[in-house]
Order: structure tokens, then C-alpha cells, then sequence
């Protein structure tokens, strides 16, 4: 489950700041991090087990952004739109909306290496990326502070559009 974080509770700050006069342009809080499975960026491992076709389920439950979703080196077979079964759509990202679903599985046997220095092969695991688009925001989100912020420690305060996460291969 990706989604967008907020240092805040909504009900109490949130909602008062983006409908009050101090507000005239209206403009939508502006999340503070992107989480996965609840989890901040690099902080989240997905092993294989010794699989070759792993199955990925993504749910955007976002309350504001939009996310393209890959993984370096592999293929995604697109299976299932909204729990509605499709024809396999093979692509190297997708976007994902706020309130949408994707099913998609990888095939590791399907590993293009080709990005990897030499030296480096054989490797060990690989990054899957969540990178929020920026371009739907008000404002740019990496050099923005609310004016309604505060720093709670450990939490971010600035907004970085890219997560990663680990898939690891063998177990």
C-alpha cells in the first residue's frame, strides 16, 4: 500500500489551515513523505524466497497524490485494474492514482542485467521505485515547509517524490 504521509493530524490542523483566509489560494496540504506498507523510504525489503514469479498487489490510498511505479531491471505484467481481471499488459512502469489498485506480476528470469557495471554482477537485489508526480502539485514539494510545520522528529518535513524500497533475490 503506498501512500502520502502528513506530520499532522488532519482533523485538527490540517482542515483548519486549507479552509481558512490565511489560505487564498486554496492550495491542497501538501504531504510531508511517501510511505510504503507504512514504512519510510529504504526502510522497506521484499525478499523472493528462491521465487521466479512474484505477485504484486498496489493500492494508492493516498488522499492526494499520484505515483509511477517500477522496478529496475524487470518487466511488469499488468494481471488486474480495480480487482478486475485484464489481458496481461507487459510495461516497465505504471502510474497509480489515489484510490486505484494494480495487480502485476515479474518474472526474475526476465532480469535484464544490462544496467549493472560488470563489475558489479552477479548482483543481489534491486530497487523498486514509488515516485510521486510532481508536476500535480501547487508548489514544488522538495523545497516546500507549510506554513502550518512543525519538526517532529524522526518524521520528515520536506517531501522527497521518490521511494525506494528493496526486492531481494534468493531468500
Amino acid at each position: 500500500m503506498v501512500s502520502d504521509w502528513y506530520n499532522v493530524v488532519a482533523r485538527r490542523k490540517l482542515s483548519s489551515w486549507y479552509l481558512s483566509t490565511n489560505n487564498p489560494d486554496g492550495i491542497e496540504p501538501i504531504p510531508d513523505a511517501v510511505v510504503v506498507n507504512g514504512k519510510f523510504s529504504q526502510s522497506l525489503f521484499v525478499t523472493t524466497s528462491n521465487a521466479t514469479r512474484i505477485r504484486f498487489r498496489i493500492i494508492n490510498a493516498a488522499a492526494f497524490s499520484m505515483f509511477t511505479v517500477s522496478i529496475d531491471g524487470l518487466p511488469l505484467h499488468i494481471i488486474e485494474l480495480d480487482q478486475t481481471a485484464v489481458v496481461s499488459c507487459t510495461v516497465s512502469s505504471f502510474s497509480i492514482n489515489a484510490a486505484q489498485r494494480v495487480s502485476f506480476y515479474v518474472n526474475l528470469n526476465e532480469f535484464n542485467d544490462t544496467f549493472v557495471p560488470p563489475d558489479l554482477l552477479p548482483i543481489k537485489s534491486v530497487y523498486i521505485r514509488f515516485r510521486a508526480d510532481v508536476e500535480m502539485y501547487p508548489v514544488d514539494i522538495r523545497n516546500y515547509i507549510a506554513p502550518y510545520a512543525t519538526q517532529y522528529l524522526p518524521y520528515p518535513i520536506f517531501c522527497n517524490p521518490l521511494y525506494l524500497a528493496t526486492l531481494s533475490f534468493g531468500s
